[in-house]
């Protein structure tokens, strides 16, 4: 009876330990050509620009051919594309160049008030038509400043999509899920995915911080000027988003999943 309660306390344990090993198997997927990586566990496929091919029987399988998943990734502008093998979580890594980014340089530039005029500005494309804004908040992660939002896209699905600016370049990591709120471990890898999101950029000292000391030291009037030309910007970068968004010649940001 003893030898018998050993044995199955053994079994026990090598199962633990197996499930710890497979919830601990990560990888660090680098991207160098559009300067930033990301630490991703094996449940998921990544799909890039240049793995197009090999990712072909994955790709037929949620519905596309690779010619038509490729325009998908260039109007879109994702650079990085990873799903569950059920394709019921997604994360996408999104890079493109507006005149805000290159103006600004890093969203981190912004004074506390234009961070909350562009938080509130651009919820509205993130947001889209007749979904629901469960959540919106400036974020900082490392030296990153990010704009969050949490939406819920009726019954169907929610996502998070983290936008900031860093490097002269503006970047997107969005995650999806497929059920009407997002569950504790899903809300858990969405944290850890942005959490490890590291952009070579990301340290580059913006324009706006020599150019913000000089307009200190130089006088009021062009306080007042680089205030307006803030404001400018701001209106400029969302514009440029809604536009990527409203553009009847791009595919809607989401990929096809399977609904739970």
């Amino acid at each position: 009876m003893k030898k018998t309660i050993v044995m199955l306390m053994c079994i026990m344990l090598m199962l633990t330990l197996t499930v710890s090993a497979h919830a601990a198997n990560t990888f660090e997927y680098t991207n160098g050509e559009y300067g930033f990586s990301l630490t991703l566990t094996d449940e998921y496929t990544v799909i890039d620009r240049n793995t197009l091919s090999k990712n072909k029987d994955f790709i037929e399988k949620i519905g596309y051919s690779v010619s038509s998943f490729s325009a998908k990734l260039e109007q879109s502008s994702i650079v990085m594309y990873a799903a569950t093998q059920d394709n019921s979580r997604q994360v996408q890594v999104k890079q493109w160049t507006s005149d805000f980014s290159t103006e600004v340089g890093a969203l981190s530039a912004l004074s506390d008030d234009r961070l909350s005029t562009a938080l509130e500005v651009m919820a509205r494309p993130i947001v889209g038509n007749d979904n629901e804004l469960i959540s919106s908040a400036v974020g900082e992660v490392g030296d990153i400043t990010y704009l969050c939002y949490t939406v819920r896209v009726g019954q169907a699905f929610c996502y998070t999509e983290y936008v900031t600016v860093a490097g002269g370049k503006c970047y997107s990591l969005v995650y999806y899920n497929s059920s009407a709120n997002f569950s504790e471990e899903e809300s858990a890898e969405r944290d850890k995915f942005i959490s490890s999101l590291s952009i070579s950029d990301a340290s580059a000292s913006s324009i706006w911080g020599g150019y913000s000391l000089t307009v200190r030291i130089v006088s009021a009037a062009l306080i007042i000027a680089a205030a307006s030309f803030a404001v400018y910007l701001v209106i400029t970068f969302v514009r440029d988003f809604k536009r990527r968004r409203n553009s009847p010649e791009i595919i809607p940001d989401h990929i096809q999943m399977k609904y739970k």
